[in-house]
């Protein structure tokens, strides 16, 4: 069976890197935008002809618009966006459990562009394991160790 992985061809990547280009160059010329993560399918590049794109864009904080969630276009591709204030995208790093859902969707994550940085210390620290995250997710891992144990010992 063929996946939609089989069907990535460069002219797409082509495309959406430069549809992910112009986005890049309208937020640069943005005083009040600090830095552009991309993730998903066009971050691991795995996009395809009906993938859109999907982006944090980080703003100042103050602005009022943190956590909104915008669509873009750009270059006929769409853009799924999430407005995230500077001081929420912290937050959302420290309170993020290493391992959990959201930290492998964002595993993959690209930073494109970056005017702070402490934003760019951030993103590369969110991808390192910490210890107490390690631990965490190995004591998830042998809670269930000791059932299997018992059904080893009574087939055996």
């Amino acid at each position: 069976m063929q996946t939609k992985s089989m069907y990535v061809s460069a002219e797409v990547q082509a495309r959406y890197r430069a549809a992910l280009a112009a986005l890049v160059a309208k937020l640069e010329q943005d005083p009040y935008i600090l830095a552009l993560i991309v993730y998903g399918s066009v971050a691991r590049g795995e996009a395809w002809e009906k993938s859109d794109i999907d982006v944090d864009i980080i703003q100042q904080d103050g602005l009022g618009r943190d956590g909104r969630h915008v669509y873009l276009v750009e270059e006929g591709i769409n853009i799924s966006a999430d407005l995230i204030s500077r001081g929420k995208f912290k937050r959302n790093l420290d309170a993020a459990l290493q391992g959990s859902f959201m930290h492998a969707i964002r595993a993959h994550a690209k930073l494109l562009l970056c005017k702070d940085e402490s934003i760019a210390s951030w993103f590369a620290e969110s991808n390192r394991i910490g210890e107490r995250d390690r631990e965490y997710q190995l004591l998830a891992a042998v809670s269930g160790v000791p059932a299997l144990l018992d059904k080893v010992e009574k087939w055996l």
